[in-house]
Formats: structure tokens, C-alpha cells, sequence
């Protein structure tokens, strides 16, 4: 896999990864580290593995997902995806 441009990951190992799936057949995140191995917040910070996508500088966009899980949730817990969208003032 590859590391995306405007990515940042904490507590999770999210890369590229060349999805054989037809609808999409593109590139996607995917998470390569999950919690049977490190357990969330475990490595360096408290909470869930987060992943921030977009760049400071961006003023007018939109987010969406698409999510896919291959296993069930481990340590009692079950799998979830969120996503959540900032606003920026002008700083012009």
C-alpha cells in the first residue's frame, strides 16, 4: 500500500490498497491494523483509531463514505465507522 496525500492517522495503520471490488475498482483506505493486534489507543493515545482526511487550506468541499468490514468486532465490541466535517472561516 501507499500513504495518502492530506492523510493522518492515529492509533490505526490506514494505506492505499487496490481494491478488487468491480463498482468501485479504485483505490481505497483501508485499515491493514486491527485490534486483535494493538488494542485501540493502545500505541501512543487514548480512543479509537482516527483518520483525518482534507487540508486546512480547503474551504469548500464535500465528505462521504462508502464502508466495507471484513470481520466481526473484536474485544467485546462491535465495528463502526463515522465520519464528521469541519468549518472554516475565511482567513483572507
Amino acid at each position: 500500500g501507499f500513504y495518502p496525500l492530506y492523510t493522518f492517522n492515529r492509533n490505526g495503520t490506514l494505506e492505499g490498497y487496490k481494491t478488487t471490488n468491480a463498482k468501485s475498482g479504485h483505490y481505497v483506505l483501508r485499515q491493514q491494523l486491527d485490534s486483535t493486534v494493538v488494542e485501540p489507543g493502545g500505541a501512543w493515545n487514548d480512543g479509537d483509531a482516527l483518520a483525518w482526511i482534507g487540508d486546512n487550506r480547503w474551504m469548500n468541499y464535500k465528505a462521504s463514505t462508502d464502508v466495507s468490514f471484513e470481520d466481526k468486532g473484536t474485544h467485546g465490541s462491535a465495528n463502526y465507522a463515522s465520519i464528521g466535517a469541519r468549518q472554516q472561516a475565511d482567513s483572507g
